[in-house]
């Protein structure tokens, strides 16, 4: 399959797997690896792909270091073909999470996250996210010009999919860095 990660400043890293059973034909031969810039491919295939409605057809080829990422898009009877220059990546980050022993867990549905950090003031500052032993169990409060916001979810709450808090914690987040963990949040359901 395919395992696309998109990292940032060393500080962001997002990966996705898209399994081999979900392409309608997929060959590869060996492991490869190279970058790209995620801004370049994003503008292929808004300028050549998806202007219908219809079902649209892309075709990825690699030939190997050093050669560009080939795409071909097929749009109501329509080809349109494209290059994106690779560049040499090396490995993404190690964050060192199998390392590290697991103090607390949180998972939240997609829809009350996102309806939480909505209500949050984004304007310059930063997000602190508090985990507690005590309810409540999760606090995200913002801090900006505008002022601030404080949402609180007990452990009990049903947004909830799995909490498990051992230890209190307390951490602050830019928001800047936050950006395109909300972007990957509204497409989430």
């Amino acid at each position: 399959g395919f395992k696309f990660t998109v990292e940032m400043a060393g500080a962001l890293q997002a990966s996705v797997y898209l399994k081999h059973e979900l392409f309608t034909e997929y060959r590869c031969t060996d492991r490869q690896q190279f970058g790209i810039q995620l801004s370049h491919l994003l503008e292929c295939l808004n300028i050549f792909g998806g202007s219908s409605n219809n079902y649209v057809a892309l075709t990825l080829k690699y030939a190997g270091e050093g050669r560009p990422l080939l795409l071909e898009m097929v749009d109501a009877g329509v080809l349109s073909s494209s290059g994106v220059h690779t560049i040499d990546c090396g490995d993404p980050t190690d964050f060192l999470w199998s390392d590290s022993p697991l103090v607390n867990r949180t998972i939240l549905q997609a829809t009350p996250l996102r309806d939480a950090l909505a209500e949050l003031d984004w304007w310059g500052g930063t997000l602190t996210l508090e985990m507690s032993t005590t309810s409540p169990t999760l606090r995200m409060t913002s801090k900006g010009e505008q002022g601030g916001c404080v949402m609180e979810f007990p452990a009990d709450c049903e947004p909830f999919d799995e909490c498990a808090c051992t230890e209190d914690t307390r951490e602050d987040y830019r928001f800047t860095l936050l950006q395109g963990v909300l972007r990957a949040l509204a497409l989430s359901d």
